[in-house]
């Protein structure tokens, strides 16, 4: 089941699930810093819950200059390959496309299984930003479209 995150300890397990994986552990994050992005008024988080507690999250924003923004995606280890993420993500397009036509995210270059999983759903790079986070490594950004803005 996937539902809008509420209680305080949902936020600290899905803080726990991001900062005990890739790419989070590589960039740095704090558990503070995944408390926040958690608790962020701009931002929609929804947990994936199973009978043995959250499997995986995703928070999304609809607002600002990328209206339609895949903020963050997390899913414990023993619950990948399992359909989890896809499951998410399908909820989060869900969620964007009756808002704007198109789907954005980030991805760290060196994260290749995410890249792997994010074109196997239908998602494109449209560029690049090097040196964003850490040095030496770039964000990926891609896309989800139906078309164009305006048509």
């Amino acid at each position: 089941m996937i539902e809008t995150i509420k209680t305080e300890a949902e936020i600290s397990q899905c803080a726990e699930i991001m900062i005990s994986s890739e790419p989070w552990l590589r960039l740095g994050t704090t558990f503070a810093e995944a408390v926040a992005t958690l608790k962020d008024p701009d931002n929609h988080t929804y947990i994936a819950n199973t009978k043995e507690g959250p499997a995986g999250f995703v928070t999304i924003t609809l607002k600002g200059s990328l209206p339609g923004y895949i903020k963050r995606i997390a899913v414990k280890e023993e619950y990948r390959s399992t359909q989890i993420g896809e499951k998410l993500m399908q909820f989060a397009e869900e969620l964007i496309f009756p808002i704007t036509k198109n789907v954005f995210l980030c991805v760290s270059d060196f994260n290749y299984g995410a890249v792997r999983f994010y074109n196997r759903l239908g998602y494109e790079k449209i560029g690049e930003i090097k040196d964003y986070i850490i040095p030496g490594s770039s964000e990926i950004i891609m896309r989800k479209t139906k078309g164009p803005l305006k048509m």
